[in-house]
């Protein structure tokens, strides 16, 4: 889906004046900062497979206790890893339970990102789930600023 806005004005100051309080942004530099931060995060995000918008948009598409996982398996990215017997009594839950979790944002992804793959892999190999660390760092991130993302 797309929204295409259109501005109009006499001048150039007006059109960014508009545009401004469209975003809800008073200062340029604030709208500047913003997508360096996001051209910043898809650099360390190569590699990956993943971008920061889809990140966010992923986190956006799951519920909380599914963000509550994801957040949590985001503090041991790989090499080293989430053994799923810590994680689960870490989220005080059954296995089953946790499993339901997983699943949960298997179906956001399906739905908001069609065809991209699972940002945390299960390695049965050695018990753990697995996350890049790139892609834990955004997590940690927009689990410490809260629902608002």
């Amino acid at each position: 889906m797309a929204i295409k806005i259109e501005i109009l004005g006499d001048t150039w100051e007006e059109v960014q004046h508009e545009a401004r309080k469209i975003a809800g942004v008073d200062d340029l530099e604030a709208i500047d900062e913003g997508t360096q931060e996001v051209e910043s995060l898809d650099k360390i995000l190569r590699g990956s497979g993943w971008s920061y918008h889809e990140l966010t948009r992923l986190w956006s598409e799951i519920n909380g206790n599914a963000r509550e996982a994801l957040a949590e398996i985001a503090t041991r990215p790989a090499p080293e890893g989430y053994i799923w017997w810590e994680l689960a009594p870490n989220l005080e839950l059954q296995k089953g339970e946790l499993g339901g979790r997983m699943s949960s944002i298997g179906f956001a992804l399906k739905r908001a990102l069609p065809g991209k793959s699972n940002p945390v892999n299960y390695d049965d190999s050695v018990n753990r789930y697995m996350m890049h660390p790139a892609v834990a760092q955004v997590f940690c991130e927009l689990a410490e600023a809260g629902d608002d993302q």
